[in-house]
């Protein structure tokens, strides 16, 4: 069994001191050798270090490295990839690798931690453990995420482009509107039958923009909506839990006419396309392009690539891409 780990820094690859978290390279191998120490050495472990950065600093540039670095080793003969990965921003790493790498043969897995290694606490020790488990059961291709939640007491393994954005001020990961795909317990692996694999994606080199200009609106009440949409690609509304915007405001509608006028998508994530509140009458009135289960970071990175790429925004993520976010 040989995997290729690649050390892109965060949490797991940080120590703490009485002040400051910060990015420490010597935890990289800390990590590797924790592993070995538990179970041996029947795994063949080759690193790559291309950058090393806490993940709220996450920018195009690495998005880019990180693509590039996992298409050149995809058909290197391993097993799987591992890529460690601060969790602030873990879910958009996995987006971007899901939609522009054809991993149709081996999977590549997220991993990040919630505390430093150093202290008891953490979860990285486990949550690299179940990555590589995860690999040596061969139980599905794509990208994929690795992740303990404090209060549970197996790892989920989460498909890339499900996974939603955090909770307020809460390091925990979760599928959206699904379980996971995988979990697993005391070294063995279950994988949810239920749940659709990762579907190949064409390579997709992509070289992302600095500043993809992507207003993104959280459903909150009384918003004027008086945000300035000069200049921005693409308009992004999160609406409530469940799915449910104030439709009767009419700043909403002069937004989306004013969006509409300017030629500027306005996407309405985790929309219900079926029985819905009736305040959803007025969705198709404001010129919402609805998106059903769709978590915020893969819409983003979606976004984010056709903007990059310079081609239409609302039919790129209409067409290319499904309400699943899987390729056709």
């Amino acid at each position: 069994m040989k995997i290729l780990v690649i050390f892109t820094g965060g949490t797991i690859g940080s120590t703490a001191n009485e002040k400051w978290i910060s990015l420490d390279k010597s935890t990289n191998y800390t990590l590797i050798n924790n592993f070995v120490d538990k179970y041996g050495k029947g795994v063949q472990f080759e690193v790559l270090h291309p950058y090393s950065i806490l993940s709220e600093n996450l920018s195009g540039s690495e998005l880019t490295a990180i693509c590039s670095i996992v298409r050149e080793n995809i058909d290197n003969g391993y097993d799987g990839i591992i890529v460690t990965h601060g969790t602030d921003t873990i879910q958009y790493t996995a987006c971007a690798l899901a939609f522009t790498v054809n991993c149709k043969n081996i999977p590549v897995v997220m991993v990040s931690a919630n505390y430093p290694l150093g202290n008891e606490k953490s979860n990285g020790n486990i949550n690299f453990a179940s990555a590589v488990k995860f690999i040596e059961s061969k139980s599905g291709a794509g990208v994929y995420i690795s992740y303990k939640n404090d209060f549970e007491s197996v790892t989920k393994i989460h498909r890339g482009v499900k996974v939603a954005t955090h909770l307020e001020a809460n390091g925990d990961l979760f599928s959206l509107n699904q379980p996971p795909y995988a979990v697993v317990f005391e070294d063995k692996v279950s994988v949810n039958g239920e749940i659709k694999k990762e579907d190949s994606v064409k390579d997709l080199a992509v070289d992302f923009v600095k500043f993809p200009r992507i207003l993104v609106v959280n459903a909150i009440p009384a918003d004027d909506f008086s945000y300035n949409l000069q200049g921005y690609n693409a308009v992004i509304i999160k609406p409530y839990h469940s799915g449910t915007l104030n439709t009767e405001n009419e700043k909403l509608g002069e937004f989306c006419k004013k969006a509409k006028e300017l030629n500027v998508p306005v996407f309405l994530a985790n929309a219900w396309c079926g029985t819905a509140y009736e305040s959803a009458k007025g969705f198709d009135k404001n010129a919402l392009t609805l998106l059903e289960s769709s978590a915020i970071p893969a819409l983003y990175i979606k976004v984010w690539i056709a903007v990059s790429l310079g081609v239409n925004v609302k039919e790129f993520v209409k067409t290319e891409l499904n309400g699943e976010f899987t390729a056709e």
